[in-house]
């Protein structure tokens, strides 16, 4: 099992990517954005998982990443 964190351009986009992972039984939380990743203010939706499951992250996510040992390893971006 991984852990993933996806960034979003809006709060609709990890709301509406909350709403789909919830649907197939998969517990996410919304956090703001880590100062490791972006120094902006924004929403990520954080989850785990044993796939991203990239056809359910709304088209409005800026970037996929993996994260381990509290490191960030990005996978994919928009």
């Amino acid at each position: 099992m991984n852990s993933y964190l996806i960034t979003f351009f809006t709060h609709y986009g990890a709301i509406s990517t909350k709403k789909k992972l919830q649907d197939i039984s998969i517990t996410s939380q919304i956090a703001p954005i880590p100062r490791k990743i972006s120094s902006s203010c924004g929403t990520c939706l954080i989850y785990e998982s044993d796939s991203p499951h990239r056809e359910l992250i709304d088209m409005d996510f800026e970037a996929v990443y993996l994260l381990e040992n509290d490191e960030y390893t990005l996978l994919f971006e928009s």
